[in-house]
């Protein structure tokens, strides 16, 4: 399951980087909490996430709590962009559309996979 998710992590990474203007960012979109630039600029929060889960990360070693998370954030940012431009996600064939609705289907799986584990767990009757 955690390779699906890295996997599908790709598609809006490439996205957010071709919105980005590396030109135009005094780190070239290397993000640093610390520089002021950074916390008032207007792409913080992609520039962050693709820090965060830059592509040599070892992602595989991350629980799948953070993943999932991650897969989330993702969701909104390609909708966000897919709305912003007049797609109706339902009914788009696009390929932002179509991955927004496989990321859904795999999110909703990972989050019940995720729920199930939390859930507590009834104690076993003791057998004689």
């Amino acid at each position: 399951m955690k390779r699906i998710i890295i996997e599908s992590l790709t598609y809006p990474r490439m996205m957010m980087l071709s919105h980005m203007d590396a030109e135009r960012c005094p780190l070239h979109l290397r993000f640093d909490p610390g520089y002021e630039k950074c916390r008032g600029c207007e792409r913080l929060r992609e520039c962050q996430w693709l820090a965060d889960h830059n592509e040599f990360q070892a992602l595989s070693e991350k629980p799948v709590q953070y993943l999932y998370d991650a897969m989330l954030f993702c969701i909104d940012f390609v909708e966000s962009r897919s709305t912003l431009d007049g797609h109706n996600v339902g009914r788009c064939a696009c390929e932002d559309c179509s991955w927004i609705r496989d990321a859904r289907y795999l999110s909703h799986q990972v989050g019940e996979q995720l729920a199930s584990l939390d859930a507590p767990v009834a104690p076993h009757p003791i057998s004689c």
